[in-house]
């Protein structure tokens, strides 16, 4: 049941207490308000998927252990530092966001934000700064090409200068 949880979570974006964009499909998470921008291994992005998609219920270390680090004997461990830097990422230094149940697990407890106009600011920025320079590079293509079209215009054909006659030859 956990493992189809995080199936669904693939390829999402969802925002975090109005603050964190997590993009699971790049494994990035942007704090929105200090700009910065940190790529997860994939271990911690599971967990915090998992701890995600079973917002405000309990999970067990036991249950995390399996799903995320397939019962690996020293897993207890990393769990602990995988928790404590997903802490440390999401500003929860009161451990109110994840929180511990003693000999329990751990519960979720956050604002998330899911749906199609979740997207971080900077990629709408970026979106239209793009516009803007290929605005900006067809405006210098269409400038350079007028340029050298007025310039062919302006200049005179060799008939023109009177070097070739009627006739198609030189003259000296």
């Amino acid at each position: 049941m956990l493992y189809h949880a995080l199936l669904k979570m693939e390829q999402t974006v969802f925002i975090i207490n109005n603050r964190f964009f997590v993009n699971n499909s790049t494994s990035e998470v942007l704090d929105n308000q200090t700009g910065q921008r940190i790529r997860l291994e994939p271990r911690l992005m599971k967990l915090l998927c998992l701890l995600v998609s079973h917002k405000e219920e309990v999970i067990t270390r036991a249950v995390i252990v399996k799903e995320i680090w397939d019962d690996y004997p020293g897993a207890n461990d990393s769990l602990n530092q995988a928790v404590s830097y997903l802490r440390k990422l999401l500003m929860d230094q009161d451990k109110k966001v994840i929180q511990t149940h003693p000999k329990a697990g751990y519960r979720f407890h956050a604002l998330i934000s899911t749906g199609p106009g979740v997207l971080p600011e900077r990629k709408k920025n970026l979106t239209k700064r793009a516009v803007a320079i290929g605005t900006l590079f067809m405006i210098i293509l269409f400038i350079v090409l007028s340029y050298f079209h007025q310039k062919d215009q302006s200049t005179p054909t060799m008939k023109e200068r009177g070097e070739i006659d009627a006739a198609g030859s030189g003259k000296k």
